[in-house]
């Protein structure tokens, strides 16, 4: 972290959390995305090694309330994040989205952190994700 700032690191947080709100908000139109909040970024040698993200959200999607509904809607919720970020590279080199596939960049499989259903009415869900560069 020898080439940034604590302050240019949160102004960059901020940034790149309302790009992800945006893109998420633009392209997942099977969910109401609430908030998105980039909670930590990582450098090792002023490279860029990684990038925690949690996305708050609602499913639109129809769930019938059994467990095997359920677990389809949060398998589906899973599914969609990590392609979503799979989909959404940061070069790390200029810091900005890039329409190239990345190859060093790897994402890890979304966790809940929490999950609120209501039947028909709220499917809510806190997913937090990893995304990992590596330049071995």
């Amino acid at each position: 972290m020898e080439k940034y700032s604590v302050e240019s690191i949160e102004k960059y947080k901020k940034v790149l959390s309302e790009k992800y709100q945006y893109l998420l908000i633009s392209e997942m139109k099977n969910y109401e995305i609430q908030d998105v909040d980039v909670t930590d970024v990582s450098f090792e040698g002023g490279r860029l090694v990684e990038i925690d993200v949690d996305v708050k959200l609602d499913y639109q999607g129809a769930c019938d309330g059994d467990s095997n509904s359920i677990g389809y809607m949060l398998t589906k919720i899973s599914n969609d994040i990590h392609e979503f970020f799979s989909e959404k590279q940061i070069d790390p080199s200029t810091m900005r989205f890039s329409d190239k596939r990345i190859t060093n960049q790897y994402v890890n499989d979304p966790q809940f952190l929490n999950f609120n259903y209501k039947m028909d009415e709220l499917h809510e869900a806190l997913v937090w994700v990893r995304i990992n560069y590596d330049y071995e």
